[in-house]
């Protein structure tokens, strides 16, 4: 080869590198812009005294009645609450509200930092996935940015920021998750902290009663290489949370495996899970992040057929996590569900996204192929540069503030309760929740209650008034109850955005 083609190529590579420089610059500009907004929009979201998501009422009344008497009791009985998720989140924010912050404050903080302690964690799992026995990183500028990169990701993608802010239970039990399975891969460098790992996954469950993954994969990964020890682990969860589930059960007189199991047994349909697939919007706003992830899974199931048990612990554990969250989608044909059930999923992409760059990261430092990583790159900025925001115009809306402040009065005034799909009214009026539409609709369909008790309290006029927020959906009502909620309260006026039913005597 010439001199003057030597020179060329050498030109080309410096050019690729420098724009490699320059992709990285880019994409941290643009990561570091949404988390300003992220913490803008939580500022917003932490101050707004309304209702953001519908059962953030809901959830704060269980909080207030956890730990105490009425936890997960008769359904039966008024007023007809059912307490449909584990303790360990309410019974943070029980705690932080007891030293008098504000309830739905508190609430929503503890969700917010949830979500800056999920992201520090998928950075850690990144980092101590890339870590070999005996060995130095190989190139450490190149996996603390692909590291920082699958942390940072994460306000970009629509399930956080739907759930990030609200008072609700999803992001603490996500963090717990992923530190359990940052803690289940350490544990092969530090032993001890395998059993550190199990409770914490008890905890994880036993604030949502569905997030398994994370343990079924971790322990998966670790059977594989500390057999004797994975089952220690497991057999130490198990026994925790058989003790815990004893003691619950015991103290609520069996109402609480009765209301987090039985009582979450909705109706399901798969012909509901393709449609709500799709209508979340997650598979048009974000093909690229999804692609991206999906190679890289495909990735290393490919580099390592036929001797799974040589891939990074690391790699193992969240190429299991993100196919068991995939296969997880299916419950989106479950009554009720929201985007919430994707955030599993999501995050899976985050942490798979972030070995992508820093194994294409590595092969540009340690074998100058740095095209790969440029477009890799390239395809992140471009997705990140499309993010969907979070729609703050409802929350610094002066009108919508003062008139959620007098419905707010009116149900305080109130002289008997106050039914409301925006709960959050009823609970900063000072007032008790007499029962969630969603969930007492999906009983009475299921036949595990009587609405004939509803409807006898609205006929003999026993509420004050109702507060409906969209169409009175069969989601949230029987024929049976809307016609007996329109015909008791004929009276219609709008507020914040918001249906009051109104008495006849009221107009």
């Amino acid at each position: 080869m010439s001199t003057s083609s030597q020179g060329a190529l050498s030109s080309n590579r410096i050019w690729i590198i420098r724009l490699v420089g320059l992709g990285w610059l880019v994409l941290a500009a643009l990561l570091a812009f949404y988390w300003g907004r992220f913490v803008y929009d939580a500022y917003l979201t932490v101050g707004f005294p309304g209702q953001i998501d519908y059962g953030e009422g809901i959830v704060w009344q269980q909080a207030a009645l956890i730990p105490g008497p009425r936890m997960y009791g008769d359904v039966q009985a008024y007023p007809f609450l059912v307490l449909n998720y584990p303790p360990i989140y309410h019974l943070v924010v029980h705690a932080l509200a007891s030293l008098g912050a504000p309830w739905l404050m508190t609430g929503r903080l503890v969700s917010i930092a949830s979500t800056f302690g999920l992201a520090a964690l998928l950075v850690a799992f990144v980092m101590e996935s890339i870590r070999r026995p005996g060995q130095p990183i190989l190139s450490r500028p190149a996996a603390l940015a692909g590291a920082l990169a699958a942390g940072l990701l994460l306000v970009t993608l629509r399930p956080i920021q739907d759930w990030a802010y609200t008072m609700r239970i999803d992001l603490l039990a996500i963090a717990l998750e992923f530190l359990g399975m940052y803690l289940a891969l350490r544990s092969l460098r530090q032993p001890a902290l395998a059993f550190a790992a199990a409770l914490v996954f008890v905890l994880a469950v036993y604030t949502k009663q569905t997030v398994i993954a994370g343990a079924a994969a971790s322990f998966a990964v670790l059977l594989v290489h500390t057999p004797a020890r994975a089952l220690r682990a497991a057999l130490f969860a198990v026994l925790v949370g058989g003790v815990a589930l004893a003691v619950l059960t015991l103290v609520t007189h069996g109402g609480f495996p009765r209301h987090i199991i039985v009582y979450n047994v909705n109706r399901f349909s798969f012909r509901t899970a393709y449609e709500k697939l799709f209508a979340f919007g997650i598979l048009r706003d974000y093909p690229l992040y999804l692609s991206i992830a999906t190679a890289m899974a495909a990735t290393l199931i490919v580099r390592h057929w036929g001797r799974l048990r040589e891939m990074p612990p690391g790699h193992a554990i969240i190429l299991v996590y993100f196919l068991l969250s995939t296969v997880s989608l299916l419950s989106l044909g479950k009554s009720g569900a929201a985007n919430n059930y994707m955030i599993p999923w999501v995050c899976s992409w985050a942490v798979l996204i972030g070995l992508a760059l820093v194994d294409l990261g590595q092969k540009a430092e340690q074998e100058a192929r740095a095209l790969p990583l440029l477009a890799l790159l390239a395809l992140l900025i471009v997705q990140a540069s499309v993010t969907p925001a979070y729609d703050t115009r409802r929350l610094v809306d002066p009108q919508v503030r003062r008139e959620y402040a007098e419905l707010v009065a009116m149900t305080r005034r109130a002289t008997k309760p106050v039914f409301s799909e925006d709960m959050v009214v009823v609970m900063q009026a000072g007032k008790e929740v007499p029962w969630e539409p969603a969930i007492i609709t999906e009983l009475t369909t299921m036949g595990m209650f009587d609405e004939r008790k509803i409807i006898r309290m609205i006929e003999a006029h026993d509420l004050a008034f109702a507060v409906v927020t969209g169409n009175m959906g069969v989601g949230r009502y029987t024929p049976t109850m809307r016609t007996a909620l329109m015909k008791a309260f004929p009276v219609e006026r709008s507020l914040a955005g918001e249906r009051v039913l109104l008495p006849v005597e009221s107009n």
